[in-house]
Parts: structure tokens; sequence; C-alpha cells
């Protein structure tokens, strides 16, 4: 089952893997079954949409939420938030002490402070060895640095089991076919080969973009091949004058605005940069609009577009990936990232004995079981292993969604789950377009996590919070609007970008750059 969040395209699977020295348990420590866990506890959740799934005419049917309820004698009741007003809700709730005993967040590192500080959210116990799950996760480098006072106060909705598990969420999609034609039966070396290759197929297709975007934020992708830490404007680098700073508001990443720039010069970039609203670009690929797309997925939603704008030509005729050229230390990098997005709270007033059954829950939730189930259904019931593949057993007109309508909200709450498929455990799909998109994909994460290196990131310093970093946090938005302005200029792309780095430190950046480098002295972060 698939389904785009306002995120990404999040796919709900897991499995285990190896990281941070240690494998995950297959199963969180707990014998489960009613009456296990004495006294049954109703605990109060928000996440997105949840009530939906609660109010659906087959949610008493739901087999995987109705066992989970049962294996830690608890009923949940739930508590509507939407995409739109999730972070709002909570605010208010959190100013009134009105907040359920669960909630689904992305709290900014300053307001999670606050919270922690406040006492609005609780802290996780000291000893975790009974969740050994969560205990892991809360080891990793990633997530030691969320630390108030020595405590966490939330625990990571894990997106992949590792921060070098992104690589296919930053990747340069191409018209393999039209490259052959056009005398590229290779793939470029070079940002200098990466133009050529553009021009001659443009050349052969009149009027086509050379290379569009999803969104701007994937503008950055290109600094891959020349500054790697500049591929997520959230690092913090060291700079050539000792200091730690966002990464764009050093020259090294002026000289990637400027590689964008001589694109847009030379009419490679599309024309239409400052006006594309997010997946436009993705559009216009699969429409044959554009030859390549700086992108993170091939979206089974654009099947029609493509089959409509390609007659005759199958997907695995025509799609690839670029292999992203090596960097100027000679290596070949790719996109990594703290390996959650978002996080689940705890209510500040939950007893001691309920934040545990929460936590016995999520543990669970977390282990390799509860993924499989929550992603692929129940095992000879809705799907089947035949020769190694996951083969559904779901009639054409049913989803795990619609069959599972309550899990399918609450599926999420420990981890997005999107792992399962960097292992080959996912349903093979019977659409040959999708079939080969989904192969690609796992081709590729294999060939790029064996030839290329993890861009580095030091979460002390990323993560860290002070006042003024935090509060200069919003500086990250208004730098991909000002890249766009430079990158579409008359005048030379470095000297503007040093302008525009300039003006931001009146605004903040400057305090926020003292600030961390001052705390990390204190810390002894070289």
């Amino acid at each position: 089952m698939r389904k785009i969040f306002l995120v990404s395209a999040i796919l709900l699977f897991g499995i285990g893997l190896i990281f941070a020295g240690g494998t995950r348990d297959n199963q969180s420590q707990v014998s489960g079954g009613a009456g296990t866990f004495g006294e049954k506890m109703e605990i109060s959740l928000a996440m997105w949409d949840v009530q939906d799934g609660f109010n659906d005419s087959n949610a008493k049917n739901d087999t995987i939420y109705n066992e989970l309820a049962s294996k830690f004698n608890i009923t949940i009741r739930p508590v509507q938030v939407t995409w739109n007003d999730w972070m709002e809700k909570f605010r208010l709730w959190a100013a009134s002490n009105q907040l359920p005993d669960l909630f689904a967040s992305d709290a900014s590192s300053g307001e999670y402070r606050t919270w922690a500080t406040q006492g609005v959210i609780k802290a996780l116990p000291d000893d975790l060895s009974r969740f050994p799950n969560i205990q892991q996760v809360m080891s990793l480098p990633s997530v030691t640095p969320h630390r108030v006072n020595g405590k966490f106060y939330k625990f990571p909705r894990m997106t992949y089991l590792s921060d070098t598990d992104w690589v296919n969420d930053r990747n340069i999609l191409y018209r393999k076919d039209w490259a052959r034609q056009a005398g590229w039966d290779r793939q470029p070396e070079s940002f200098e080969e990466f133009m050529a290759m553009c021009k001659a197929v443009q050349a052969q297709h009149p009027g086509v973009a050379g290379l569009s975007i999803n969104h701007k934020g994937y503008l950055q992708i290109l600094q891959l091949g020349i500054f790697p830490e500049g591929s997520h404007g959230g690092n913090w680098v060291k700079d050539t004058d000792g200091l730690w700073k966002p990464c764009w508001a050093t020259d090294s990443f002026g000289r990637g605005v400027a590689q964008l720039h001589t694109l847009y010069e030379q009419g490679i970039l599309d024309r239409d940069l400052a006006l594309l609203k997010n997946n436009e670009g993705d559009m216009k690929f699969m429409s044959g609009q554009a030859f390549a797309v700086l992108s993170g997925h091939v979206y089974w939603i654009y099947e029609d577009a493509f089959k409509a704008a390609n007659p005759g030509i199958t997907s695995e005729d025509a799609i690839g990936l670029i292999n992203m050229w090596p960097s100027g230390d000679g290596k070949r990098y790719y996109f990594s990232e703290t390996p959650y997005w978002s996080e689940t709270m705890f209510q500040g007033r939950m007893t001691d004995e309920k934040m545990e059954r929460a936590l016995y829950m999520l543990d669970y939730m977390y282990s390799d079981e509860y993924q499989l189930r929550k992603s692929m259904g129940i095992e000879n019931v809705d799907y089947k292993v035949e020769n190694g593949q996951y083969i559904s057993l779901l009639s054409p007109d049913t989803t795990l969604g619609k069959k599972y309508p309550i899990t399918d909200k609450i599926g999420a709450l420990s981890a997005w789950g999107q792992w399962l498929p960097l292992t080959g455990k996912q349903l093979k799909n019977p659409d040959p377009y999708v079939d080969y998109t989904d192969r690609l994909w796992l081709e590729h994460y294999n060939y790029i996590k064996a030839t290329a290196v993890p861009t580095p990131i030091n979460y002390d310093i990323r993560l860290m919070s002070t006042p003024a970093k935090d509060k200069a946090s919003q500086l990250n938005s208004e730098m991909e609007n000002d890249m766009v302005q430079v990158i579409m200029g008359r005048r030379d792309a470095l000297t503007a970008w040093r302008e525009v780095i300039r003006s931001y430190g009146p605004r903040g950046l400057t305090d926020a750059i003292n600030e961390v480098n001052a705390r990390a002295k204190e810390l002894g972060i070289q």
C-alpha cells in the first residue's frame, strides 16, 4: 500500500537491518495477550486523520488493531487532527493543558525544549532496557543530541533505520532513451559532462527543459557533486575561517549556486523555476516536457501521464537514474539525513503506569513483526511469499487501508517504516510500470551504497539548540527563495550569493554563528 504524505511519498513498510553497531530485536520483549498488563487502560492519541479510521464502517473488523489492543490490554481514544491544523492544535492544547496522552508532533528545537522544561511533555524513563527497540533508537548519534537536561522527551518516528539509507530520496531522474539517441550511452562523470548531455538531448527535442525540479529544496541535490554538506539546508559545517556556519553561509555553497546559475544561463534549467509548485517538475518529466528532474521518487501516481505522453514506450526503456559524479575530493556522495521525521510525544501529566504501557506498545509497533503486518497485512491472508517474492492476495478492489482502517491511521505511530523495500521485501506489483520502478530503486540503492559514501553530518552541531540558532532557522526557507533569485539573475552568482549571506547577518545569522561556536567550544566540539 502506498500513500503520499505532505513531506514525501511514504511507503509503509518495515523489516530489521543492522545499524549503530547492533541489530534490531525481531520482537519487543513482551509476551502479549489480554490480562498480561493487568487493568485495561484507555490511551488518547492524536495523529493525522486518526478519527477517520475509527469512524470507518469496517473499523470493528480491523484484525491488526484489535490484536494490538488485546496484546496490551488497551483501548485507543482517537483525537482528531489533520494535516492542515495539527501543529496549531497541539500548541493550543499545550497552552491549555489539554494535550492527549500521545501525539504525533514535529515541534521545533526551541519549542520542544520549552515544552520539556515547562513539564508540558513527559520524559522517557532513564532505564529503557525493558524496551529494547526504543533503547536502540535513543542511542543513535542522530538522536542523542535531543536530550534536555539529560533526559529524552520524545520518541523519533523513524523513516529509515540509518541516516545513510536516504539514497533514493535525492536523485536525478533522466530519459535514458533520449540520452542514448543523443549519443550518450554512459553516465556523466562531471558537471560539465552533465551539461553536455542535457544540451545534446535538447538539440533533438526543441522546447524541452533540460532539467526541472520537484521543488526548490531539491536544487541542492547538485551540491552533492561539488559541496556534499550543502545538499541539506539544515547542515552546519566548519568554514575556512574555522567557524561553524550553516552550510549555505559559505563560499563552497555559493559555488554550487553558481553551477545552477550556469545551467539556467545555458537554457538547461527549467525556465519556469520560480513558478513551479511541488511535484510539477515530476509531472513535466513524466509527460515528456523535461529530459531530467531533480526529485526523490518515480511516483506511481504519474503512470497515466507517462503512458499518454509516451505511447508504445515502457518505463524500463525510458526511465533511468543518474549516478552523481565525483565531488572535488574524488569521492562520490549520496544524501544523508536524520533517519526520522517527526516524533511521538507524551503528555506531561501521564501517570508512570500509563506511560509504561504506551512504551511497551510503541516498542512492539517498531518491531519487525508489526512493521511487516501494518505494511503488508497478515501472511497467507493478505499476502503470500512465493519464490522469495511477496505476492498480494487482496482482490483488485480492496486495499489494506480499506481492510484495516484504524491500522492505516495509527500504523506510523512508532515509525514510518520506509526501510522494507531496501531489503527487497515489498509486494510485487502486477503493473509492469510500477514493478520496474520498484526494481530500479532497489538496484540503484544497492549500487550507490556500494560505490559512494554518505554526506558527513556533525549531529552535535546540526541538532544543537541555542536561542539565536533556533530563531535563525527561519532563514533556511528564505535561503531557498533567494537562491532561486540568484540563479535566475544576471550578476556573477558567487558575488550575489555573498551579498545575500551578508544581508542575513543582522537578521540573526551572526548571533546564531556566535552562539553555536561559543557552545561548541564549551562542549569541546572540534
